[in-house]
Parts: structure tokens; sequence; C-alpha cells
């Protein structure tokens, strides 16, 4: 029973990591200027709380990442601000 909502738990995470990606890929397709996702506000707020942690955390739960590539983002994030 544990694998089954561990597989459903990935897949919803999957599913939602795809709609996300077409959305950004339909706004490119279009034309459209690259709209930074809202969770980055809060990301940025926890980077200058030094709660490097937390908003690596917040990544993982708003896209679905691995813990590598949600380390990726927040580290890309703390070079930009």
């Amino acid at each position: 029973m544990f694998n089954l909502y561990s597989f459903r738990k990935k897949i919803n995470a999957l599913e939602k990591k795809v709609r996300q990606l077409e959305k950004q890929l339909t706004q490119i397709q279009q034309g459209e200027e690259w709209i930074e996702p809202e969770i980055n506000d809060e990301l940025r707020e926890l980077l200058q709380k030094v709660k490097i942690v937390e908003a690596m955390k917040r990544t993982r739960e708003e896209f679905g990442w691995s813990l590598l590539d949600a380390k990726q983002y927040v580290d890309r994030l703390k070079e930009d601000h």
C-alpha cells in the first residue's frame, strides 16, 4: 500500500512539473516574455534570512523536483541576488 501511495505522489509531482514546463514552452513559442515563477519572491525572502534549507524544501514542494534540482535552483537564485 505504501508503495502505491509513494508512486502516486511521484506521478502527481511529475505531472505538475510537466504542466509548468508546457506553460513556459507555450509562452516562449508565442513570443511572450518569460515570467518568473511567483515562488521566487518567497524563496528570496528565505535566502535573505539565511534559511537555505527551507528555501530548498519550498522549491521541492512547489516544483516536485529532486533535492539536487532544488539545490541548484536555490543556488542560482542566490547568485542572481
